[in-house]
């Protein structure tokens, strides 16, 4: 769990950097990356606690769920979709000649995760797909860095009203209560546990 924390603190730190100075395009780029993240940690803390309601019911675990367990943790945590094996081993050539992940454990899509959230709340996937468009190379990422006033729109300098500012009134609140879902979700998780050496084979 310490790494995830790590990644959103560093997220959320930068969140708060790019609104003060008026980066609105590192606000869209943080904002999405949040999204992604409590949606997959959501997705992951809703499968662990299906998987150990009658554990808890009971008030042991058994061999056979806790290796469930751990499969569910092993899959959010090392499946990927990039060949690490190959690059940690600096094989570069490799990468560029063939590439193929050996041993490719398929991670569960992002989009589903965020539409398994959609389900219970629709609002989720608006404010994902604006954050996808914000940062897209289209539109939405143009908007980021155009500058309003006098009827023209102007890119860079100081003049002129950051149509950024306005995008950011409208999704910062989104952005807070996903915060406060991801704190949750996690503060969740970590109540979920057995003393050691309590369970059955």
């Amino acid at each position: 769990m310490g790494s995830i924390y790590s990644k959103i603190s560093i997220v959320t730190s930068g969140l708060i950097s790019s609104i003060n100075n008026k980066d609105f395009l590192s606000y869209a780029l943080l904002g999405r990356s949040l999204i992604e993240h409590t949606a997959v940690i959501r997705y992951y803390h809703n499968l662990i606690v299906k998987n150990i309601q009658e554990p808890v019911k009971k008030g042991d675990i058994s061999e056979v769920e806790i290796k469930k367990l751990i499969e569910i943790l092993d899959k959010h945590i090392k499946c990927h979709r990039f060949d690490w094996d190959t690059y940690l081993k600096g094989d570069f050539e490799k990468l560029t000649e063939k590439y193929e992940i050996e041993n490719y454990k398929s991670q569960v899509n992002v989009k589903t995760c965020v539409a398994k959230w959609a389900e219970e709340q629709s609002e989720i996937k608006v404010l994902y797909d604006l954050f996808c468009d914000l940062v897209h190379p289209n539109i939405g990422s143009t908007f980021l860095i155009m500058k309003g006033g006098n009827g023209s729109i102007v890119f860079g300098g100081d003049e002129g009203h950051p149509i950024g500012i306005d995008i950011f009134y409208h999704t910062f609140v989104g952005l807070a209560v996903t915060i406060k879902k991801f704190s949750d979700y996690i503060n969740g998780l970590l109540y979920l546990y057995f003393p050691v050496g309590k369970y059955k084979r």
